[in-house]
């Protein structure tokens, strides 16, 4: 039984990685269902196994690659010493060097990161579960509470997806520099009265 699950997950992580490569490559909305498959080696009715269609996985490769992402960079930071506002900072500054470094999932990220971070938050997946406990640590010690540490985090991806995301792909009237700026001043105002009360 173990040799089935891990063919379906080896087909829908070949299917995220082609879609990856692809709309890097040649765009998002050039980007067919059957270019991926094709990639993949899978047939297009594999596709609908795991996916609802095309913007379902942009959500699911947005999720699967910040989950990556968090897990990695957990691993090797050791947040326990963080203040609430270090935390937030910490995230904030991950993500974004995610976002730049995937400019063509920038776009979609701009209008799709709500559901992504819906999709980490919701997450029973034991690494994600135990990588979400040591981020939101310091904020909990802070005696911040699971729904506001939620509500700051939806503010936070928010703001990431709205004007940082604009500033990357080119249709902000700031640069990303002043962006980025701005919105680690939000986030040290925004957890002032847990860093400094």
């Amino acid at each position: 039984m173990g040799n089935v699950s891990e063919k379906k997950l080896e087909k829908r992580l070949r299917l995220l990685k082609s879609a990856r490569e692809l709309f890097e490559k040649q765009g998002i909305a050039p980007t067919a269902i059957d270019d991926v498959v094709k990639a993949a080696g899978v047939a297009k009715g594999t596709f609908y196994l795991y996916f609802k269609d095309k913007y379902d996985l942009v959500d699911q490769l947005l999720i699967n690659d910040i989950r990556g992402l968090l897990h990695e960079t957990i691993a090797s930071t050791e947040l326990s010493g963080y203040t609430p506002s270090q935390a937030m900072l910490w995230f904030f500054e991950q993500f974004l060097e995610y976002l730049k470094t995937h400019k063509a999932l920038a776009t979609l990220a701009q209008k799709n990161i709500n559901a992504c971070f819906v999709g980490l938050a919701d997450s029973s997946d034991e690494e994600t579960v135990n990588d979400i406990g040591l981020l939101i640590a310091p904020l909990e010690k802070a005696g911040l509470s699971r729904a506001e540490i939620r509500l700051d985090f939806y503010f936070l991806a928010d703001m990431l997806a709205s004007a940082c995301c604009d500033a990357i792909i080119g249709v902000s009237p700031f640069s990303l520099e002043e962006t980025a700026d701005k919105a680690k001043a939000l986030i040290r105002s925004m957890c002032a009265d847990t860093v400094d009360a």
